[in-house]
Parts: structure tokens; C-alpha cells; sequence
């Protein structure tokens, strides 16, 4: 990787919707939410974008496929955790249930990252028997308070969108934390410490401002 890519963490939170609150069907799950983390190079640095959506509990996942379709960038690195058996399915499936024109639209731009080299930050720790992100990230001291399935199961059905937004965020933050600490040759090592300079700089500026979630 050199520093002309654009990175792109990504992680989604989906819940088994009870019958009492999906009355057409049996229980069933449902993506309710995306964390986006956005690193792009600049001449002089990095510009970053931490983004979270949830979903609304009207017009559920089309809301939240439009926004992440104008939110990823046409190019990058895609980071993220058990993507082919965590990532990748909620959201294809989040797509195949809603209108045609917003499914296929978000599709684009989700092929265009996959196909893109992307890295599985699982492989290191498992590959498809790695433990899920909130596990991991729990293991390794990582995450500031539980996000796991059932955490954020509430937050959603409670209609506490803050809570699951934190948490989304949170995720996002914790795969570039990851893939900034992965091993590598001598250049990228050098690279990725300088990122970590950077959007250690970054985050504490959020945080003095209190725009961080």
C-alpha cells in the first residue's frame, strides 16, 4: 500500500428482528447500522471522516443504503473484519430487500472497494474461525464498553440511537487501529506510525471540541 490510497474502514451491526416487530414473517435479521472510517491522503497529511448511520424504524435499510452510497469513495483500501462472512453478507442482503435502483446503486460502490485489493483484518487471528469484531476488539482491551450483538440489539429496538452510533464509531476507530499495527516492511511500518501520529493528533482534537460521537 502507499500513501495515494484512500482507506475505508467499515463495519455494520445487524439484529434478529422479533416476529412482534416484523409481523409479515418469522424472525428475521436486519442491518440497522454502518460505522464508516474514511482516511484520505493529502499532500501534507491525512483528512479523516468517522461517520455512523442507523437506521430509522420506517423506512429501515433503504435510509441507510443511501447514505453509505454517498459516503464511500469511488477508490481505496478497504479495511474490515471477517468480510466475507461478517461484512460482506448484511450488507448484499440489505440490498437485495429494497427498492431496485437504491439496491443496485449501493452495489456499485461497494464492487468497486471489494474488487479493490482489500484487507482482512481477521486472517491474522483466525481467517473465518476468528471470533467477531466486538469479541476481538473486547479481548484486546480495545473497546471502551460492550458493543456485542445483544448490546446493540437494545439500543436499536429501545429506539437508542446514540448508543449503537457509539458503538459503530467505536469499531470503525478500532480497525485502523488494527491495520496501522500490522506488520509490514520497513516503508510501511514507517507510514502507518506517521498515520498514528496523525489521527492520534486528530482524535484528541475532536474530543476537546466534543465532536467525537
Amino acid at each position: 500500500m502507499t500513501k495515494t490510497n484512500t482507506l475505508v474502514a467499515l463495519t455494520t451491526a445487524t439484529i434478529v428482528l422479533p416476529t412482534d416487530r416484523h409481523p409479515s414473517g418469522p424472525d428475521a435479521t436486519h442491518m440497522v447500522g454502518a460505522g464508516l472510517f474514511v482516511l484520505k491522503p493529502q499532500e501534507s497529511g491525512w483528512d479523516f471522516s468517522l461517520r455512523a448511520i442507523a437506521t430509522d424504524h420506517t423506512r429501515g435499510e433503504a435510509l441507510l443504503l443511501e447514505h453509505l452510497t454517498g459516503l464511500l469513495p469511488e477508490t481505496g483500501t478497504l479495511i474490515g473484519w471477517r468480510i466475507a462472512e461478517d461484512l460482506l453478507p448484511p450488507l448484499i442482503g440489505a440490498a437485495e430487500s429494497v427498492e431496485s435502483d437504491t439496491g443496485l446503486s449501493f452495489l456499485d460502490s461497494l464492487y468497486r472497494l471489494v474488487t479493490a485489493p482489500a484487507e482482512d483484518l481477521a486472517l491474522g487471528a483466525g481467517g473465518a474461525a476468528a471470533p467477531s469484531l466486538a469479541q476481538h476488539l473486547q479481548a484486546r482491551g480495545l473497546a471502551e464498553q460492550p458493543s456485542g450483538p445483544k448490546v446493540l440489539q437494545e439500543a436499536w429496538l429501545d429506539r437508542r440511537p446514540a448508543r449503537l452510533l457509539a458503538a459503530l464509531k467505536e469499531q470503525a476507530l478500532a480497525l485502523t487501529h488494527l491495520w496501522s499495527m500490522a506488520e509490514g516492511d520497513a516503508a510501511a511500518f514507517a507510514e502507518r506510525a506517521d498515520l498514528r501520529i496523525a489521527l492520534g493528533r486528530w482524535l484528541a482534537e475532536r474530543r476537546a471540541e466534543g465532536t467525537l460521537v
